[in-house]
């Protein structure tokens, strides 16, 4: 396997892992959302899963590419990293 898959793996794994934790933590907000602190939570927490869960789609094409050695490998790694970057600016501290 070549650094660049293992690499691709490790981040498409963290990607899944966040997005799923913060799916279910929406899903449970969700179910108790008869507070209104909780509720409040909810649009935000659904926000970070759908853009965790995203670069989690992109990982996995891109690691898909990467194994297989398909033509679009590099179209995908392009993707991937711009969208990682892009998240690490959205969520960068002012």
């Amino acid at each position: 396997m070549r650094p660049l898959s293992v690499l691709t793996g490790i981040i498409l794994g963290s990607c899944f892992a966040i997005s799923i934790g913060l799916l279910v933590v929406t899903l449970l907000y969700f179910l108790n959302a008869q507070h209104d602190y909780i509720r409040q939570d909810i649009p935000a927490l659904l926000g970070h899963g759908v853009i965790f869960l995203g670069l989690t789609v992109l990982a996995a094409a891109a690691f898909w590419g990467s194994i297989r050695e398909r033509w679009w490998l590099w179209y995908s790694q392009a993707l991937l990293w711009l969208a990682l970057g892009l998240t690490v600016f959205h969520y960068w501290p002012d």
